[in-house]
């Protein structure tokens, strides 16, 4: 029997097996990409090292010079099981 949690159901029924399976959503803090923009170089891929007061630019160590890194909410999948 599908659980029911203020008379919502959170459970559909499978195409395939008939079975209930819980409900996916769109993630909310990447909407569906799977993905969210680097902390550490804006987005950019490009992370400023500064030695000795010189400006060096090289590849962003967070995200491998992408520019974007997994969503911390839905570990890249883009949906969220509610």
């Amino acid at each position: 029997m599908p659980e029911r949690r203020f008379g919502v159901n959170f459970y559909e029924r499978s195409e395939n097996s008939g079975q209930y399976q819980p409900r996916r959503e769109r993630c909310p803090t990447c909407g569906g990409r799977g993905v969210v923009r680097c902390n550490r170089c804006n987005g950019t891929g490009v992370d400023q090292y500064d030695p000795f007061g010189r400006v060096v630019p090289k590849t962003c160590p967070v995200c491998k010079g992408k520019g974007t890194v997994p969503c911390p909410n839905c570990h890249g999948k883009g949906y969220i099981l509610v």
